[in-house]
């Protein structure tokens, strides 16, 4: 996905991101401990807020996708 002028500056934070990505809001926060997890921005140091480009949790999950064969079969054999 090329990312486009409206949707690289929406931000949106920790708790909406978890909500998208269908875990807790803990979670993310240790998937950032250990580099895990889609791109975040930190503005400042410490307990700093931390955003997401929604742009990038949807890149994120498009690279996360997993095919199975029946989705593979439906799509002519193509697998991302």
């Amino acid at each position: 996905m090329v990312p486009n002028d409206s949707d690289s500056i929406f931000l949106i934070d920790s708790r909406e991101t978890a909500f998208m990505l269908g875990i807790s809001p803990r979670t993310l926060a240790n998937w950032r401990s250990r580099s895990k997890g889609p791109t975040y921005i930190r503005f400042g140091k410490n307990r700093s807020p931390v955003m997401y480009r929604l742009c990038d949790v949807e890149d994120w999950l498009i690279e996360h996708q997993v095919c199975t064969d029946e989705s593979a079969k439906a799509s002519g054999g193509a697998r991302r």
